[in-house]
């Protein structure tokens, strides 16, 4: 069993689900940190990698839960399977953290601003975000 037996094993939506993951947790950490800190990248690549998932990770997991969990609201008579909604939170968290990231890492570098506005754009952008995905996952009125 090698590598290439292994790759193609890869169904299509798990390829998705993993690029998308991969996109939202390191892409927009490695721009902030590019944004802000590009010494950082001539130092180590790896110290690079892991700085921008550290920066990314947290909040992709705040917006996969709040996805997960209002999801799950709209099925109060069901019980909810994580392993049907685990990976759809995950990808909807990454597309969401790269929008809410992206943003304020676009609006910081065009503006010159400097990291502190950076972060408060950031947390406000966060905030907004959660603030939608609530109000879009109430529970819908249904006919009984």
């Amino acid at each position: 069993m090698g590598y290439i037996d292994d790759m193609r094993k890869i169904s299509g939506s798990e390829l998705i689900f993993t690029l998308l993951f991969i996109s939202g947790a390191i892409c927009p950490g490695m721009l902030a940190i590019w944004s802000f800190a590009p010494t950082v990248i001539d130092k180590s690549v790896v110290i690079f990698v892991l700085l921008s998932i550290a920066l990314t990770l947290p909040i992709l997991s705040v917006n996969a839960l709040a996805f997960i969990i209002g999801f799950g609201s709209h099925y109060k008579k069901k019980p909810l399977d994580l392993s049907e909604v685990g990976p759809l939170g995950i990808a909807m968290g990454s597309c969401i953290t790269m929008l809410s990231l992206g943003i304020p890492v676009l609006v910081a570098f065009l503006g010159s601003f400097s990291l502190k506005t950076f972060a408060w754009l950031a947390i406000g952008a966060e905030v907004l975000v959660l603030l939608l995905t609530i109000l879009s996952c109430r529970p819908c009125e249904r006919d009984e």
